[in-house]
């Protein structure tokens, strides 16, 4: 399977690349392929709005056993979700990339529903993965979770008929699973530090005969 990423222009090229110089450390039958002219979003579409602290989601540690969320208020730069994607389509026309293949962006900018990341629900193989407020998490190494997010693409694909298949079996309650769908964003603490799948997923891994060396790639 060959992955193809692109980023927006707010993405630096040595994040991008620092994203990939990680990514292919591990290896297995997913190649990943970097674009580098990156996508112009117009001013038309991108939206700021006042955001409070608990919409973003942010925790912070004050010790082992204590947090609490803040509600300062923050101005927030959003892009829509057919903005989104209709970038994607250029970049497969622009570079003759096969509908069979993945296409993913790189942004650094909110989404209009806040989601760490997100897949075309038109049935294409179109997603989009936030690489920024990472911070807010715990997570100082955006590269981290932004690549345990880029790894979970293939794996889904396989275990699944489609990507909004997949999308519609998340855990609505978080298991420090790989399908966990953390509404609550400091859920994805719990998803991240796991690294794992639950035995319900490695049943469904296993019920359709998912290719062990995808597996192992994704959780090397």
């Amino acid at each position: 399977m060959k992955i193809h990423l692109i980023r927006s222009s707010e993405v630096e090229p040595h994040q991008f690349t620092a994203i990939y110089d990680l990514i292919r450390q591990y290896p297995g039958p997913v190649q990943y392929i970097i674009h580098e002219n990156p996508v112009e979003y117009s001013i038309d579409e991108l939206e700021v709005e006042i955001w409070e602290e608990e919409r973003i989601g942010r925790e912070i540690m004050l010790s082992d056993e204590i947090m609490f969320s803040l509600c300062e208020e923050h101005s927030i730069t959003y892009v829509g979700w057919d903005s989104i994607f209709d970038h994607c389509n250029e970049s497969r026309r622009k570079y003759r990339i096969p509908d069979k293949e993945p296409v993913v962006l790189l942004t650094d900018h909110a989404n209009e529903y806040n989601w760490f990341s997100g897949s075309d629900q038109s049935g294409k193989l179109n997603m989009f993965v936030h690489t920024g407020m990472w911070d807010r998490f715990t997570f100082p190494d955006f590269r981290y979770p932004v690549v345990y997010l880029l790894a979970a693409i293939p794996l889904r694909l396989s275990m699944y008929d489609s990507f909004s298949e997949s999308v519609k079996n998340y855990h609505q309650e978080p298991r420090g699973c790989m399908n966990d769908y953390c509404q609550d964003k400091k859920d994805i603490q719990l998803k991240l530090r796991t690294g794992d799948i639950c035995p319900e997923c490695r049943k469904r891994i296993h019920d359709r005969n998912v290719d062990n060396h995808l597996v192992a790639q994704v959780f090397f």
